[in-house]
C-alpha cells in the first residue's frame, strides 16, 4: 500500500511540474509549445540566455590559413635544412602551385554547381548532365596532374637525403595528427 501512495505522488510531481512548465512557455521563447500556457509571461524567461541564439559560424580567414601554412613551409624547411637557392626554388614552387591550386578549385566548385543544377531539374537533360560530368571528371584529372607536377618539381629541388628526411617528417605529423602510435616491429623467432 505504501508502494502505490509513493508512486501517485511521484505522478501527481509529474503532472505538476508540466503544468507549471506549460505555463512559462511562449510562442516567441526557444522552447516553443503548441500550449501557450494559461499565464504566459509577456517575455521568454530564456532571453538573452546561450540557449536564446545560436552564434552564427564564422567562414575560415583565408589569411589565419596562409599563415598557418607559412608557418609549417618554415618548420619544415628548418627540419630539411635546406640551402638558401634551395628555398628561393621552394618559395616559388610553391607559389605557383598554389595559385594554380586555387584556379582549380575555384572551376571545380563551379562545376560541381552547374551538375547540381542540373541534378535539381525536374527532368535532367541527359546530354547537359554527361557535359557535365565529363567537365568535373576533366577538373579533377587536371587536379590530379598539378598535384604530381608539384611532387615531381619537388623531388627536383631536393637532396636524397632531404626526401627521407621528409617522408620521415610527414609520417611523424601523420602520427601526432591522428594520435597514432608509432608500431614497433619485433624480430620473428623461429
Amino acid at each position: 500500500m505504501k508502494k502505490f501512495f509513493f508512486a501517485s505522488l511521484i505522478v501527481l510531481a509529474c503532472a505538476i511540474g508540466f503544468f507549471c512548465g506549460a505555463l512559462y512557455v511562449t510562442p516567441s521563447c526557444p522552447l516553443k509549445s503548441n500550449n501557450k500556457g494559461v499565464f504566459p509571461p509577456k517575455e521568454c524567461p530564456f532571453k538573452n540566455k546561450d540557449m536564446a541564439e545560436k552564434p552564427k559560424k564564422q567562414k575560415p580567414n583565408k589569411e589565419f590559413f596562409a599563415k598557418k601554412r607559412k608557418e609549417f613551409h618554415k618548420k619544415l624547411d628548418e627540419f630539411l635544412e635546406v640551402s638558401i637557392e634551395q628555398k628561393k626554388s621552394l618559395d616559388s614552387l610553391r607559389a605557383y602551385q598554389d595559385s594554380v591550386s586555387t584556379l582549380i578549385k575555384k572551376e571545380t566548385r563551379n562545376a560541381e554547381k552547374e551538375l547540381r543544377q542540373i541534378l535539381e531539374a525536374e527532368t535532367p537533360d541527359s546530354l547537359a548532365l554527361s557535359q557535365a560530368k565529363k567537365n568535373l571528371l576533366d577538373l579533377q584529372e587536371k587536379a590530379l596532374n598539378h598535384r604530381i607536377q608539384g611532387k615531381s618539381g619537388l623531388s627536383k629541388i631536393l637532396t636524397p637525403e632531404q626526401k627521407a628526411k621528409m617522408q620521415e617528417f610527414h609520417k611523424n605529423f601523420r602520427n601526432k595528427k591522428f594520435n597514432r602510435e608509432q608500431k614497433v616491429q619485433e624480430p620473428v623467432s623461429k
